[in-house]
């Protein structure tokens, strides 16, 4: 029962960092043509069944598989895949030839495969020079050994602690020390990502990035904040309240509000001072993050839009310069489509052609008798695409 549960955590171990049977179907493979069959072997010999050609026949069949199963999932060039393969296939040959004589070097050879495959797994799959890592892969290494050195040594009468001595127990322990390391070094290079990531998106981000309380206090902020506001450094900016940064306190209650009934804030645009007294437009993110200790905090991106927004109260006052010389102009205006529907027209043009502003729209100008055929709007078409322009054009239609 005991050496039953060592294959059994032995397998487990393997397959936990095999890359070569990570997938369900190689995994079964590997459980249906290695795993049972070797717990199958171990029952044999527990049984004392005495027929050779059952224990060969096993391990031929876990070392064909264990060849099949690297070499069919490694590029084939890489030199770490044959030294695998040699580590298994060379004592499963010498394990194969003494099954026929004596069935228990079959469940050493089992025991130490597994073990010691793991520990040169363990070491593939992190590949870094960490006590964790180091201690772990030496650590089943060494259990691996433990079983070929207590069948062979005392062949050649050395003298062994006996089978309830700790010795035979210090590998497992210290595998169980170095997993238990190597996960505190994995979490502290996941840390160290996640602080490299930080860095990145906050400090080094062209975006200003903040993080503020409920109450106005800035607790945190990157580079570009500090340049937007014009502050000198991060510790001046700091040592204002986030409330002083809006032109008007009233959009900060409405911010508040915003994030405080949605958890979050997109797209909204606010008109903000710098140090200096001067405003400028801001377009701000920001949701709600809740720290460790339970508290509340605003964290926030915000990008100057100061320039787009003139752009686009420019474009509003063109629009309305537009539409009050468009309708109060002495001349009759008209906007019409490139297929020669009239869009819209001025008071003007209604009272030249005698109809309602609503009578025109929608119309062409040929069915308003502007032209007399398609083919001479075309014609027109023709000459307005050509010049980009046409000036004093004489109509004749009847109003």
């Amino acid at each position: 029962m005991a050496v039953t549960t060592l294959e059994i955590a032995g397998m487990s171990f393997l397959l936990s960092v095999s890359r070569a049977c990570a997938s369900p179907k190689r995994r079964a493979v590997f459980l249906a043509l290695i795993g049972i069959p070797s717990l199958a072997y171990t029952t044999l010999w527990a049984l004392q069944v005495h027929h050779a050609w059952m224990y060969q026949g096993i391990v031929a069949l876990t070392i064909i598989t264990a060849l099949v199963l690297p070499i069919s999932y490694y590029d084939r060039k890489k030199p770490h895949v044959y030294v695998l393969c040699f580590l298994f296939a060379a004592p499963g040959l010498w394990a194969l030839y003494e099954a026929g004589r004596d069935p228990v070097n079959g469940v050493v050879f089992f025991l130490a495969e597994f073990f010691a495959i793991t520990g040169l797994l363990y070491w593939q799959r992190f590949h870094r020079f960490t006590p964790g890592v180091i201690i772990t892969s030496l650590s089943f290494l060494a259990w691996g050994a433990v079983f070929p050195v207590g069948q062979i040594l005392p062949a050649f009468h050395v003298a062994l602690p006996p089978d309830d001595s700790i010795f035979w127990d210090l590998p497992k322990y210290f595998v169980a020390f170095g997993m238990i390391l190597t996960l505190f070094e994995n979490q502290a290079k996941i840390a160290t990502r996640a602080a490299k990531q930080f860095k990145v998106l906050f400090e080094e981000n062209l975006a200003a990035v903040y993080v503020s309380t409920f109450e106005g206090v800035l607790l945190d902020c990157n580079s570009a904040f500090v340049s937007m506001y014009g502050f000198e450094s991060k510790t001046e900016a700091l040592s204002r309240s986030a409330i002083s940064f809006y032109s008007d306190v009233a959009q900060r209650e409405t911010f508040l509000k915003k994030i405080t009934r949605d958890g979050q804030v997109l797209n909204y645009e606010s008109q903000q001072r710098r140090k200096d007294g001067s405003s400028f437009w801001m377009l701000a993110r920001a949701t709600i993050v809740i720290e460790p200790s339970g508290r509340k905090v605003i964290e926030g991106t915000s990008i100057d839009i100061t320039e787009r927004k003139q752009v686009e109260m420019s474009l509003e006052q063109s629009k309305e310069r537009f539409a009050t010389v468009f309708r109060h102009s002495p001349v009759a205006c008209a906007i019409i489509s490139p297929e020669g529907t009239i869009l819209d027209v001025n008071e003007n043009a209604s009272k030249i052609s005698g109809l309602s502003v609503q009578q025109i729209i929608g119309k062409t100008s040929v069915e308003l008798g502007f032209q007399k055929s398609h083919q001479e709007r075309e014609a027109l078409m023709e000459r307005l695409r050509a010049e980009g322009s046409l000036q004093n054009v004489e109509v004749e239609f009847a109003d």
